[in-house]
C-alpha cells in the first residue's frame, strides 16, 4: 500500500489531467500500482488505510521489545527477517507474517515512534598517486523529463581529477567501452598505467580465487594496450625461452611496448637488459603505426558488419 503522501501526489497529477503512464514515470511507481489508486476515491483510500493499520497493529504488544532491539543496535536498520526470527525465538508463535512485521516497522517510522540513525560513511585516506598512474571509469544512468534514458560513462584521472564523459542513448557494450576508452586516450594524449573500472560485468566473465577471465573483446583490448600483467614466474620462463632459441632459430615478436618499458613489464632490470641483448642480436626492428586490427574488427561487428574469422 502506498503512503498518504504518495496517494495525494497521484491524485494531484490526476486532477491536472496527467495519464497513468506519465504519473508512473514522474513518481517512479509501477504502472499497475498507479492504476489501482488512480481509480480510487479519497474515502476508499481512507477505509483501505484504516484496515491496513488495523492489520499491522497486531504487533502492538511487541512494540517495546522491537524498540529494545533497535535501541541495542543504535537505531541502525537491521533486516526484518532477523528481527522476526528473534521475536519468534523469544515469544514463540507470532500473530502475523514477516511482511506484516515489515509494515509495522514502517508504521512506527511513519508515526515518529521509531527514528533510524543516519548511515555513517567510512572514509579512509588513500595515498596520493603520481600523474599518469591511474584513471577511474564509472557508469550511470539519467532519465530525462521526456522519459528517455541516457547512459553515461565518466573517466576521471586520479591525480588531476580531470574528467572525460560520454553520453549515449543505449546501454553500453564491451565494444562501446573499448571505443570510448581509445577516444579518451586520444583526447588526453596518452594512457594511464592503471585502469579502475566499476562495471566489470561488461568486461569480466568470471572471477575465482583471484583468477580473472575477461570477455573476449576486453581480453584483446588489455593485450593490445599492454595492461596484461606479467608475473615473475612468467618473466623467467620467457627469458629462458629466448635464451634457448638465441642463435638457434628465427623469432618474430610483436609488442606495443617500447624497449624502455620492458624493464617495468618484466619486473627485473638486469634480466631485461640481458634478454634484450640476446633478442636484438642480429635483429631487424619494424615500427608500425595504426589502429588495432582486432579492436577495429570488433567495432565493425558492433555496427552490424561481419566479424572476421
Amino acid at each position: 500500500m502506498v503512503s498518504k503522501n504518495m496517494f495525494t501526489q497521484i491524485m494531484e497529477l490526476k486532477r491536472m489531467g496527467k495519464s497513468r503512464r506519465y504519473i508512473s514515470r514522474k513518481l517512479g511507481v509501477d504502472k499497475k500500482t498507479v492504476s489501482k489508486y488512480y481509480a480510487m476515491s479519497d474515502e476508499e483510500y481512507r477505509s483501505m488505510h484504516a484496515a491496513s493499520l488495523y492489520h499491522v497493529k497486531i504487533f502492538d504488544e511487541y512494540e517495546e521489545l522491537i524498540m529494545d532491539v533497535y535501541r541495542r543496535n543504535n537505531f541502525n536498520r537491521i533486516p526484518v527477517s532477523a528481527l522476526y526470527d528473534y521475536l519468534e525465538e523469544k515469544c514463540g508463535h507470532l500473530p502475523g507474517t514477516e511482511k506484516t512485521l515489515r509494515n509495522y516497522v514502517h508504521y512506527l517510522e511513519e508515526t515518529g515512534a521509531l527514528a533510524f540513525s543516519a548511515p555513517q560513511r567510512q572514509y579512509q585516506q588513500v595515498p596520493e598517486l603520481p600523474p599518469g598512474r591511474q584513471m577511474q571509469l564509472d557508469f550511470g544512468q539519467y532519465r530525462t523529463m521526456g522519459g528517455t534514458t541516457l547512459y553515461i560513462c565518466a573517466a576521471i584521472l586520479s591525480f588531476s581529477r580531470y574528467k572525460y564523459a560520454i553520453v549515449q542513448d543505449r546501454p553500453f557494450t564491451t565494444i562501446h567501452v573499448i571505443s570510448h576508452l581509445l577516444n579518451c586516450f586520444d583526447h588526453l594524449g596518452g594512457m594511464p598505467e592503471e585502469l579502475v573500472i566499476d562495471q566489470d560485468h561488461l568486461l569480466v566473465v568470471s572471477e575465482n580465487s583471484g583468477d580473472i577471465i575477461y570477455t573476449m573483446d576486453f581480453g584483446y583490448f588489455i593485450d593490445e594496450m599492454g595492461y596484461t600483467p606479467i608475473e615473475r614466474k612468467e618473466a623467467n620462463l620467457f627469458f629462458n625461452l629466448i635464451s634457448e632459441l638465441h642463435e638457434h632459430t628465427s623469432i618474430i615478436i610483436t609488442s606495443n611496448k617500447s624497449f624502455d618499458a620492458w624493464a617495468e613489464m618484466m619486473g627485473d632490470d638486469i634480466m631485461t637488459t640481458v634478454l634484450l641483448d640476446r633478442l636484438l642480436h642480429h635483429a631487424r626492428v619494424f615500427t608500425l603505426n595504426g589502429d588495432s586490427y582486432r579492436i577495429s574488427a570488433g567495432n565493425n561487428h558492433d555496427k552490424g558488419g561481419e566479424k572476421p574469422s
